[in-house]
């Protein structure tokens, strides 16, 4: 088949990796893909690899009124079997201009609990533009369910396909040691430098825990508009060589392999794909109860939970860790076990490619 994929961003994100991941799975079964995008970002050189072509939709996102005449032209000039869009602009502006040039197989991925859908308006604005859908795609159980609740699309048109991982890549990280010679140390917050992700609580966890252990870092793996205003709260804090703001990193393989624990301190999330990367790497993780996450990780088994905005708390769950290793191990190892179990990208693959067949 052929297939245009439209996405706001080709920086690094979650909704990113994932498309990144099915245009290899596309390529694979031999689809023909092209690729449409609002922001460039890192990730452009890797997607433009594997599309056909690439397009740039607008430099003004939605402000653009030409954005939605771009895209109609492209879909027609392409003619493509299916239309697949990820995240707001590109449902936007994406699905409107597939339903005006009769794309047979249109669907829609949504990847969070994006918090306007709670404004009515917003709300109803989205569904109207995006009505002409086959199929809205939640990656996780809640994010259907706060799509519901929002009203943002028809229920009769939901469904859950959760986020997958391709197993095969993360099995080559070893497990954290059984006798560590070198201990437990170095956190990691892997993620957009956004508001959803909670930086700063991760930060005055990080205070907290440094003041009681002297052999911790932490590491602050990522990029996004808040990286000045944390890197200056990260000084007024008093941490200094202790926590490391590294940018974006690619290979995410090596990046877990490097790491002892990931910590998430989210605001609001779907699921992840850092958490079930993490997890496919046996690492122990320490999430907030936000989103799916606490219903992929098991307290206490998987890694360890915590409410949202409560550094303490979080200081409390890293130190847990620290003082257990072999807890610590134990918990990398179940989390491995369990997304082999339920969140492997081709199981995810062969749901999504058959939601493009006629039938479907």
């Amino acid at each position: 088949m052929k297939i245009l994929y439209i996405i706001d961003s080709l920086g690094v994100g979650g909704a990113e990796t994932l498309l990144l991941d099915i245009l290899r799975a596309a390529r694979s079964r031999g689809h023909e893909v092209h690729l449409a995008f609002f922001t460039p970002g890192p990730l452009a050189p890797r997607m433009q690899e594997l599309a056909a072509s690439t397009t740039r939709l607008s430099q003004r996102g939605l402000k653009d009124p030409i954005a939605l005449w771009r895209a109609f032209r492209l879909i027609r000039r392409l003619r493509p079997d299916v239309v697949h869009s990820h995240l707001t602009k590109s449902d936007l502006a994406g699905q409107a201009a597939a339903r005006l040039a009769g794309t047979s197989k249109r669907i829609v991925t949504l990847h969070n609990t994006d918090r306007w859908r709670q404004d009515r308006r917003l709300a109803t604005a989205y569904r109207t533009a995006t009505a002409g859908a086959h199929h809205f795609v939640a990656v996780s159980d809640n994010v259907a369910s706060h799509a519901r609740q929002t009203h943002s699309c028809a229920e009769a048109r939901l469904l859950v396909i959760p986020n997958g991982v391709d197993l095969s890549r993360f099995s080559e990280v070893p497990p954290l040691p059984a006798e560590p010679t070198d201990p437990l140390r170095r956190f990691a917050i892997i993620g957009r430098l956004h508001p959803q992700k909670d930086h700063r609580t991760f930060l005055q966890a990080a205070r907290l825990l440094a003041a009681r252990r002297e052999d911790v870092e932490f590491l602050v793996i990522g990029d996004g508009p808040l990286r000045a205003e944390l890197e200056a709260e990260a000084r007024t804090l008093g941490l200094g060589a202790r926590v490391v703001f590294t940018g974006n990193r690619f290979d995410m393989v090596a990046t877990l392999a490097g790491i002892d624990a990931l910590v998430l301190s989210s605001a609001w999330e779907g699921l992840p794909m850092v958490l079930l990367e993490a997890m496919a790497a046996a690492r122990p993780v320490v999430v907030t109860s936000v989103g799916e996450m606490p219903s992929v990780v098991r307290d206490g088994q998987d890694g360890l939970v915590v409410a949202p905005a409560q550094p303490e708390a979080l200081a409390r769950a890293m130190e847990t860790l620290l003082s257990a290793p072999d807890q610590a191990r134990a918990m990398g190892l179940s989390g491995r076990a369990r997304v082999t179990e339920r969140f492997s990208a081709d199981a995810m693959h062969d749901r999504i490619f058959r939601l493009y067949e006629p039938q479907t």
